[in-house]
Parts: C-alpha cells; structure tokens; sequence
C-alpha cells in the first residue's frame, strides 16, 4: 500500500523540478500538493507535507492545460 504522505523528493522525482523550486512553489500557493509547516524557532526550518492524492491532482490538472508556466512560476 502507497503512503498518503511523500517525501519532497519523491514527488519533485515525479513533477520534474528541483526541491528548491518545490518548496518554493508551495510556500508561495502557486501549487497545491500538500501542507507548508511553519517553523516553530525563528531560526528553524519550515516542514513539508506533500499528499499523494493532491499531487496526482495537480498532475491532472497540468495535463489538461490549466496550468500555464510563465516568469512567475518557472
């Protein structure tokens, strides 16, 4: 049985991108594949929840065109 939850580099194995832009995307709500935890220091690290479920979601919806790639999210 597959996990819910992936790891960032599992799911940017399969969106084709680099973890940096991964994380940045989700920060900024440009893709929708999971949760952004906030650090809980103001020096900690912010955590990452990608759900399988969303990212085959926002797969479908790449393939289906709705999702145009321009300057501000390349």
């Amino acid at each position: 049985m597959e996990s819910a939850v992936i790891s960032v580099r599992e799911a940017c194995e399969i969106l084709g991108v680099r973890p940096a832009r991964l994380r940045y995307l989700m920060r900024t709500n440009t893709i929708d594949v999971g949760r952004v935890v906030e650090p809980s220091t103001a020096n900690g690290n912010y955590g990452y929840l990608i759900y399988r479920d969303k990212l085959n979601a926002e797969i479908g919806r790449i393939d289906k065109g709705e999702y145009k790639r321009d300057e501000t999210n390349i």
